[in-house]
């Protein structure tokens, strides 16, 4: 969704004048160095779990605590049916309109 620039700002050695139409990605703040250590690592044991992948306040994701429960549960059935996975190909990023894999070839290892 686009912003209007309300005053004139320097942002990464460019110049943002008031009245610029501007456009930004959301889940860029979750790859923000100066807050996260580690960014673009999967770690699920982060204390800090403030990002904002569900949006915020009043337009927090309603399906937020669903979701997070399916991914738990996802997770906790693929580590109980596989010994072990890699990355088994290249994996390709998209940055716009989100930052997510468009594809993620995994290689699965059965449990025993």
């Amino acid at each position: 969704m686009p912003r209007r620039c309300v005053q004139d700002v320097e942002l990464g050695g460019q110049t943002i004048k008031a009245g610029d139409s501007v456009l930004f990605n959301f889940g860029s703040a979750n790859l923000d160095p100066a807050h996260w250590e580690n960014p673009e690592v999967f770690d699920v044991d982060r204390e800090d779990k403030r990002h904002v992948g569900f949006g915020r306040g009043i337009h927090r994701c309603i399906g937020a605590p669903l979701a997070r429960m399916e991914m738990a549960l996802v997770t906790r059935e693929l580590l109980a049916r596989t010994s072990s996975f890699e990355i088994a190909g290249p994996v390709k990023r998209s940055v716009w309109p989100r930052l997510a894999p468009l594809e993620l070839p995994l290689g699965l290892k059965p449990a025993v």
